[in-house]
């Protein structure tokens, strides 16, 4: 019999595991996830966002905002101002940008542009930039925006908020440790 003439072998019935061996391990999260849940909870499910979710869920969590006359939310965390901001025609884009509680001077651009282009290059998150005032200030900001066009559920929503917030905060304490305050540090004799 020739390979071209063989018949097809017929498929096995699955093996049962033997004992002792691994159970295999999903890849995905979604892997074995039931396909129909039976929760009718509707934090669960992706619902579109607002500026009013947003903000139940920083009060859900403790924080202390305001929120401005376009009803987007701002607060300070760790000295730093945060705005979460809402895009689009139905807001479909969350951006939580924070600005860095000090200025530096024009003549710092170079190296300030060198550390922002520097966190760029090794991190995704948070996209930092400066730009230069109208008063020739420099001004540091790191933002976090992510498009929620089919919408998000609570959970999703805090996640993004605590991403933003603590990546933000974090380049801003390189920012810190790269410039220190000379008021927070003890004068030399």
């Amino acid at each position: 019999m020739s390979f071209w003439s063989r018949r097809p072998k017929q498929p096995s019935a699955p093996r049962e595991p033997r004992s002792g061996a691994a159970t295999p391990v999903p890849v995905s999260p979604f892997d074995g996830a039931d396909p129909s849940p039976t929760t009718s909870d509707p934090a669960l499910f992706p619902t579109p966002l607002t500026s009013a979710r947003v903000a139940q869920i920083l009060r859900a969590d403790g924080a202390h905002f305001g929120v401005d006359d376009d009803g987007d939310c701002l607060g300070f965390w760790q000295r730093r101002m945060f705005l979460f901001v809402l895009y689009g025609e139905t807001p479909t884009f969350l951006q939580i940008r924070g600005t860095w509680s000090r200025e530096a001077s024009i003549e710092r651009l170079d190296e300030i542009l060198d550390l922002v282009n520097d966190w760029n290059t090794d991190r995704i998150w948070p996209k930092a930039y400066a730009r230069v005032r109208d008063d020739g200030t420099v001004s540091v900001s790191a933002e976090v925006a992510v498009d929620l066009e089919k919408g998000a559920n609570d959970a999703q929503i805090r996640q993004i908020i605590r991403c933003g917030l603590a990546s933000g905060s974090a380049f801003f304490d390189a920012l810190d440790e790269r410039y220190p305050d000379p008021v927070a540090q003890s004068p030399t004799l």
